[in-house]
Parts: C-alpha cells; structure tokens; sequence
C-alpha cells in the first residue's frame, strides 16, 4: 500500500477493527519494521531504531501511555527525558502543551483521578512535548464521551491548521468525515480506496438517501409502491418517517411526484449527502465493522 501526508493535511485512516490501521501506524512510527518498502520523511528514509528523523514526530498510541499513580507534569517530565530535551525547554514545553490541551489546572493532580476525556488529552500533550512535524494518532479518541471526543476533534484541526500533518485512524465514520481533507478505507490489509471525501463519493457511485416525513404514516399499500419503483434500493418506514435508498438523485422526482398524488402528502423531504458508510458498502460489499 501507498499513500503520503503534507503538511498542515489530515490523512484518515478509515476501516474496522483488525483491518491494518494500528499496524500502519506502527510502521510509520518506526516501531514496527515493513515487510517490504520504506518510509520516508521529507525525502529521507526512516531506517533503524535510533534514526534523527523519529524526533520530527509524534505518536499517539490506541492504549494509553500514562503513569496514573504520577501527576500530569510528573508524567510529561518523565517522557520529555525520553526526548532528551534540556531541563529549561522541557519546562517551557510542559506549560505550553497543559495549556494546549487546557490541563494547566490539573498539572499536579494524580492522573488515576482523571476522566477518559482527560486522559487522551494528556497523552496527546506527551505527543507534542517535542513539537513534532508529523502526528500519528491511533484511535486517538476511543473511549471518550462525546463532548471531549469533539473538543479533541477541533485541537487536532488547530493542529493541521499550524502546519503539521497528521495521519488519523478510526473506525468512526463521522469522525472522519468531520476531520479529514482525504480518506484512506482499509479492508482486511489493503486499501480498498484513497482520495477527498469529495471524489470517493463520486468514483463509489455510492446511493443517495431521501427522507421524507409524513403527516400520518403512509399505508402498506403506498410503502409497497414506492419499494417497487425503479431505482429504489431499499425502503425503512418508521411510523411517519420513511428513508428511500436510491440508486441515482434522478430518481428522486418521480417519486415524489408519486407521493404527492395521494391522501397523505409528505410535510417535509430532503436528500442526505452519501455517507462514509454508504461508500465502504459500495467499495467492499459489506457494512463497516466494529
């Protein structure tokens, strides 16, 4: 497989569990050795277990790697020492990156009294202590709730936006969708399909989604029709609302235009933009797994 990151892009690694993403990252990082093929940094090949070009990254792993008996600074200072950074900039480096991450308040709190949010926001601040060209985050966001899993979503674009190119992996859909200039879907080890959101969409020729409401919900007989029209899908009907999966946009019209005709018009439609899940069905034949 192939792809590259520039600077100030978000790569994501799109694909189920098992699917390769962990391992890429491991070879990007320089933990795991390729079979076959290199990595290259800026022209020059990452080779070797104390190679100079590991400094330009930073690598934040599924498991968490943290001390929870130590505080937060107690812990940054441990992996700073790892980067043999001098004791007046790793200092200057722990206060930038707490306040990144907006735990300045928690430097010295034992890290076993954090939350899940909490966490991932320290281990990202361990990945940046050395302010590295390259970020690799593997599930940076697992098992967080909502609202930090989002705060974590825009300091990763704060990031791209300072120039440093990321490399995402999930298996989340709207993570990615959310977060990424282009998408790299894994399957089973390979790369099933690579490029913007934009393109992947138009190449997967992927369904289109019309929902539309109703006042009352439409009879069998209405339901019937409309799942037997050319170039529907499939039909799921849950009481009022009714989602109509399409093979084209085109056929859109007609249906409606059907609908309409009879005693019970739709109060509302609209058509969904073709989803991540949508074009992983499409590339691979199967739905995205957990």
């Amino acid at each position: 497989m192939s792809f590259s990151v520039e600077r100030g892009q978000i790569v994501g690694l799109l694909g189920p569990n098992g699917a390769g993403k962990s391992t890429i990252l491991g070879m990007l990082s320089g933990v795991v050795r390729p079979t076959n093929g290199t990595v290259q940094i800026a022209g020059h090949t990452l080779a070797g277990d104390a190679s100079p070009l590991k400094k330009r990254i930073g690598f934040v792993p599924q498991e968490l790697a943290l001390y929870d008996e130590l505080s937060s600074i107690e812990n940054l200072r441990i992996f700073g020492g790892l980067y043999s950074m001098p004791t007046s900039a790793l200092y200057a480096s722990i206060a930038r990156v707490l306040d990144l991450v907006k735990l300045s308040d928690r430097a010295h709190d034992r890290v076993k009294g954090f939350s899940g949010g909490m966490k991932r926001r320290l281990n990202l601040a361990v990945s940046l202590l050395h302010d590295p060209e390259i970020l690799l985050l593997d599930e940076a966001t697992a098992g967080v709730d909502p609202q930090s899993c989002w705060a974590l979503i825009e300091l990763f674009r704060q990031l791209a936006s300072e120039g440093k190119a990321i490399v995402f992996s999930t298996h989340h859909m709207a993570e990615a969708e959310s977060l990424c200039d282009h998408v790299v879907i894994l399957d089973r080890g390979q790369i099933v399909a690579r490029d913007t959101l934009r393109n992947l969409r138009g190449k997967a020729n992927a369904p289109i989604v019309l929902r539309v409401d109703f006042h009352a919900p439409p009879d069998t007989e209405m339901i019937e029709q409309i799942r037997d029209r050319p170039g529907v899908i499939d039909l799921r009907a849950n009481g009022g609302h009714v989602l109509i999966e399409l093979e084209r946009l085109s056929h859109a019209p007609g249906i409606l235009e059907h609908l309409f005709k009879g005693d019970n018009p739709p109060t509302h439609f609209e058509s969904e933009q073709v989803r991540l899940e949508s074009i992983f069905r499409t590339l691979t034949g199967s739905t995205l797994r957990d």
